[in-house]
């Protein structure tokens, strides 16, 4: 039963990360496109000490608080992040910015999807029910 719970919670975060709205809000480690250099358990827990959770955090913000399709160098230059870590990062950005999400209007947030879900005022299986057919009709 725990299983199939965490298996539906998976598939909901990799739907919203090909989201045009929701896309920025996913999390960091597990990202789907970050398979290739999977981030380790301890680069997961120094990426949450500082407080560097959501891939929105990844692209570096313009003046207005929006984001750019630049990668956001100051994660670079911090102390506590390895060049290994570095690399990884600077990778799932290439690889999000390839699939050319929209950023304009966008303004990143420490929220991750599924705290954001689950502080909706409507039940999660109606907003999973209904992204799952927006998903349908689209391909």
């Amino acid at each position: 039963m725990y299983s199939q719970a965490f298996r539906a919670g998976s598939q909901l975060i990799q739907n919203y990360e090909k989201h045009k709205e929701m896309w920025h809000h996913s999390p960091i480690v597990g990202h789907t496109m970050g398979n290739l250099f999977p981030i380790t358990t301890m680069e997961s827990a120094i990426l949450s000490q500082l407080d560097i959770v959501v891939v929105g955090q990844l692209f570096e913000e313009g003046d207005n608080g929006t984001l750019r399709i630049t990668f956001n160098s100051e994660i670079e230059l911090h102390p506590d992040i390895s060049q290994t870590l570095g690399i990884k990062l600077k990778n799932l950005h290439l690889q999000i910015k390839q699939q050319n999400m929209p950023i304009w209007d966008i303004r990143t947030t420490q929220i991750t999807i599924t705290s954001i879900i689950m502080r909706k005022s409507n039940n999660i299986s109606i907003t999973h029910k209904k992204r799952t057919r927006e998903i349908l009709t689209t391909n």
